[in-house]
This record gives C-alpha cells, sequence and structure tokens, in this order.
C-alpha cells in the first residue's frame, strides 16, 4: 500500500476520534506543534524516523517531549501508535491531511498560487473573491513568487491545477508551431 494511503488513513482514524471528543483543531494544532519541533531538529526528526533506532529510545524521546508539550491524550497516544507501528515518518502526510479535513469541515480551501511577482493587496482580494465564488467556500491563499512564470498564474486547489501562466502558453505556442 503506499505510504499517502496510508496516511490517509491514519488522518481520517485521528479526525473521527477527534471531532467525536471536539478536539480536532486541538489535535490539528498539536500535530503541527511536534512537526515543527522535529524541523527545527534534524537529529530528533532522524531518532523518530529511523527503523535502525528502537522503539524503546523512540519512546523515551516522545515521552520527554508529551511532559514539556502536554498535549491532549488523544495526540499522545496517536504519536506512540506511529512509534509502535514504524510509521512516524508518516506524520508529515498525516498532519496535511488533518489540515484539510479540519478546513473541509469547517468550509475553507487552501489554494496555492504562484505569480512571477508579487501581487498588490487589492489583486489578492480579488483573487480571494473570485476563488471563493467558484468554490463556495473561504479560500486562504498561499502566494509564491516564481518569476520563472513570466506572466500569468498557476493556481492549486486539492487535486485541481490551473496553469495559465506565460511560460506554459508560449510552450503550447511552440508545440502547435511544431505541427
Amino acid at each position: 500500500m503506499h505510504e499517502s494511503t496510508i496516511a490517509k488513513r491514519y488522518a481520517t482514524a485521528l479526525a473521527e476520534l477527534a471531532s467525536e471528543l471536539n478536539i480536532l483543531d486541538s489535535i490539528r494544532d498539536e500535530l503541527a506543534h511536534f512537526q515543527a519541533l522535529l524541523a527545527e531538529s534534524p537529529e530528533m526528526h532522524e531518532m523518530m524516523v529511523s527503523p535502525t533506532v528502537s522503539k524503546e529510545s523512540q519512546h523515551k524521546l516522545i515521552s520527554t517531549y508529551l511532559e514539556y508539550a502536554k498535549p491532549n491524550d488523544l495526540t499522545a497516544n496517536f504519536l506512540r501508535l506511529l512509534i509502535d507501528k514504524h510509521r512516524m515518518a508518516l506524520l508529515n502526510d498525516v498532519a496535511t491531511a488533518i489540515v484539510r479535513v479540519v478546513d473541509e469541515r469547517a468550509g475553507r480551501i487552501q489554494v496555492k498560487v504562484e505569480t512571477p511577482k508579487a501581487l498588490t493587496p487589492s489583486l489578492v482580494a480579488k483573487l480571494e473573491k473570485s476563488l471563493a465564488d467558484v468554490t463556495g467556500k473561504e479560500v486562504s491563499l498561499e502566494i509564491s513568487e516564481k518569476p520563472e512564470l513570466l506572466g500569468g498564474l498557476v493556481i492549486r486547489m486539492g487535486s485541481v491545477m490551473l496553469d495559465d501562466s506565460l511560460r506554459t502558453q508560449l510552450h503550447r505556442l511552440k508545440e502547435i508551431m511544431k505541427g
């Protein structure tokens, strides 16, 4: 089974339990906090995901974190489960899926936008409104600058990508001219 499929299953199960307990937002935040901690400490990350590190060592490390952070019991048990099942490497995918679930239940959608240069605040507002009208959801934009696009936009909403960049248009024209 593919790792992203496994991560979605873990995330779905965790989200269901968290929803029943009405702590879904808290679980999302706590997983993000632990994820950030692992990102800041490559040594800790390696220790948590390495198959050569014993479960006992990983459990000692996670216990230290849990004493410090004092997350919900569900979060603590989930992190222990990831260790027990040798699935800690899936944490980023699970955390991303949890964010998606929380946003979906709240009627929000994350949209990634690539532009060749920074957008003005008024253009950002117009883009958010247009995308909200199309999706029927509250839109949260993640805008990144990609000068190689030359012009236009690339928009990603979940599995949908709209590429209206000048680079892509020039590439299409080149293909048409080749015949």
